[in-house]
């Protein structure tokens, strides 16, 4: 069944969204982290119109005790909204839904088992960003940015045991080891 979501019109999702949802829910059942899986919480941050966080949690078998999604873009909120209660008519164990619009460092909760992001892709440094600059927040990052990332996701993980998934387009690897390599375990 292809899941129809609500978008802000001057940006869309794409499948490497959908994919990374799909691999997040692969590696959680494939890994078996958690001894208590029914109270498992869950992050996801740069989450636009909420694509990841909610096609993980209509693809994840087990019941889900929070999904928390985070976005900066004021725009965004009613379609997260939206999209939600679309998700609920097919997810009923989804206990908890919060929405918080601002920058996800500011977030006062740090005790979530996983992290979901598929963050913005251009380095504003080495690309030209959109005329929109709400579709160049979308798409475009600084350096600031990714330390912030990994700094905070740090933070907000529960124990050592929690996951940060994100996408990032191969190229830029060697800059996200860099960047990643103090708060995380990469695989």
């Amino acid at each position: 069944m292809e899941t129809k979501y609500q978008q802000v019109p001057y940006y869309k999702f794409s499948e490497d969204s959908v994919k990374l949802a799909q691999y997040a829910c692969q590696q959680l059942e494939k890994n078996r982290l958690w001894t208590n899986e029914s109270k498992l919480r869950f992050l996801a941050i740069c989450s636009g119109c909420g694509v990841v966080g909610m096609e993980f949690a209509r693809q994840y078998k087990k019941p889900i005790a929070k999904l928390h999604v985070n976005e900066i873009q004021p725009d965004f909120e009613e379609c997260l909204w939206n999209n939600y209660k679309n998700l609920l008519q097919e997810k009923k164990a989804l206990r908890s839904f919060e929405v918080t619009v601002g920058p996800f460092q500011d977030l006062a909760c740090f005790d979530f088992d996983f992290i979901l992001c598929n963050p913005p892709y251009f380095n504003l440094k080495r690309s030209r960003p959109s005329l929109n600059p709400k579709r160049a927040k979308c798409r475009f990052y600084d350096q600031k940015f990714l330390e912030d990332f990994f700094y905070h996701s740090h933070r907000m993980l529960k124990n050592l045991e929690g996951r940060l998934f994100c996408s990032f387009p191969t190229d830029k690897r060697s800059e996200l080891l860099k960047q990643a390599s103090p708060y995380f375990a990469l695989e």
